[in-house]
């Protein structure tokens, strides 16, 4: 009678060792979500979380782009322009065919984030290509965010740059937030998250220009930043020798973490004090600040949900 109640409960649970599925989500993007890779299979794994996650990667892709080469793949099934976690080469059509997506993401290129022109009418056709080929998943919006205050486009201000760090982060959530309510889809407050941890934590990078680095020598300190946001390195120059770069535009190592907190919270719908992954070589104290500051920015996005209802 035992045997027959267990053969029972497997029939009606799928199996005698019945988990979670995995949530599986698709990101399309560039490089501003190639970094969740960093630390948010392992925060998710830490919380118990399962998760499948997977890219549609090319390095400074808009939403025109994504649009495009789409476009391009259905004509010519042998163009792949996308790397992803998997294969070095493939389409989108491909990747939005290769399971049932329970999520996925999109969001802007960086550098015209803040423009409100750039996001029309191309959110809307990728947005109808999803909905066509996974309309069982969930559309989610990454926000993404503004630059170190090294950014050499701050310093310029000219006709096709005229925004600083806090206006750009002003003009890309007004344009994502927009986008987001007129589709009924949730965002992933990421920007917001980055630009609460600069209240803490302001002290950026000096004007990173060609001049600046070229003027650093060898026995130069590189200069530091307590953003989130950009660092610089020594590497080689064109003539093999040693030479100072500067990344003011991609998050560092306490970024990708933040980025990571925030897209678990979304995920999941689970608050960050869940994960018990502290990165190692991360320092325990800042980290803290940024789980904090990444349940700031949801807790945040929660209350401005109920705002627009």
């Amino acid at each position: 009678m035992r045997k027959f109640f267990f053969f029972l409960s497997v029939l009606l649970s799928g199996s005698a060792f019945a988990a979670d599925a995995p949530l599986k989500v698709l990101m399309i993007g560039n490089s501003y979500s190639l970094s969740c890779k960093a630390y948010l299979p392992v925060v998710a794994a830490s919380a118990n979380c399962p998760l499948d996650l997977e890219i549609a990667y090319i390095g400074g892709c808009s939403l025109q782009r994504h649009v495009e080469e789409y476009e391009h793949s259905v004509k010519d099934g042998n163009h792949r322009p996308y790397g992803s976690f998997k294969k070095k080469a493939v389409s989108l059509p491909e990747l939005l065919a290769q399971k049932k997506w329970d999520v996925i993401t999109i969001q802007q290129a960086s550098p015209l984030s803040w423009r409100a022109d750039s996001y029309h009418p191309w959110a809307e056709k990728l947005i109808a290509v999803i909905r066509e080929t996974n309309p069982q998943a969930e559309i989610i919006i990454q926000e993404t965010w503004s630059y170190n205050g090294g950014d050499p486009r701050f310093a310029r201000l000219d006709d096709k740059w005229s925004v600083d760090q806090t206006t750009m982060f002003e003009a890309l959530d007004k344009n994502y937030r927009k986008l987001a309510a007129e589709n009924g889809f949730r965002i992933i407050p990421t920007g917001v998250a980055v630009q609460l941890s600069r209240q803490d934590s302001p002290r950026q990078l000096p004007t990173c220009d060609a001049a600046f680095l070229h003027s650093l020598s060898d026995s130069d300190a590189l200069p530091e930043t307590l953003d989130v946001v950009g660092e610089c390195n020594w590497g080689k120059g064109k003539n093999g020798k040693k030479a100072a770069s500067a990344d003011t535009i991609h998050l560092n190592d306490y970024g990708k973490y933040l980025q990571a907190c925030v897209w678990f919270g979304v995920l999941f719908q689970k608050p960050v004090s869940e994960i018990t992954f502290y990165p190692e070589k991360l320092d325990r104290e800042r980290v803290e600040k940024l789980r904090r500051f990444a349940q700031r920015s949801l807790d945040l996005e929660k209350e401005y949900g109920k705002s627009q209802r």
